[in-house]
């Protein structure tokens, strides 16, 4: 089944994808971190083979990121930028916030 062909995809309430136009919608509700990995990593990897968008991620109900969220938005960044599409990250605050700009990951994408 593709992630990205309807309208809405949930998986245990952890990550939401949405695609409207030609924007894809990725929520992340809780901690990106390891043992969510394990949860959503097929489903984040499948989203990343699939996308032909742009894609928003939205941090807004996650307040902490480990090395792992960090390498699945790395891994998105990297997929979406070699179809000439653009990752933004919104309504990141707090630990996520400071992790990306410790890492300079706010240099190649756009977080806003």
């Amino acid at each position: 089944m593709s992630l990205i062909s309807g309208l809405k995809f949930m998986n245990s309430n952890k990550i939401v994808i949405d695609k409207k136009d030609n924007i894809t919608i990725v929520k992340v509700n809780g901690d990106f971190i390891t043992y969510m990995r394990d949860d959503i990593q097929n489903h984040f990897y499948q989203l990343v083979e699939e996308v032909n968008t742009d894609v928003v991620l939205d941090l807004e109900n996650s307040d902490f990121m480990d090395s792992s969220g960090v390498g699945l938005i790395v891994h998105l960044y990297k997929k979406v930028h070699s179809l000439r599409h653009e990752l933004k990250i919104i309504n990141t605050q707090h630990q996520p916030l400071s992790v990306l700009r410790l890492l300079e990951i706010d240099k190649i994408v756009s977080i806003i």
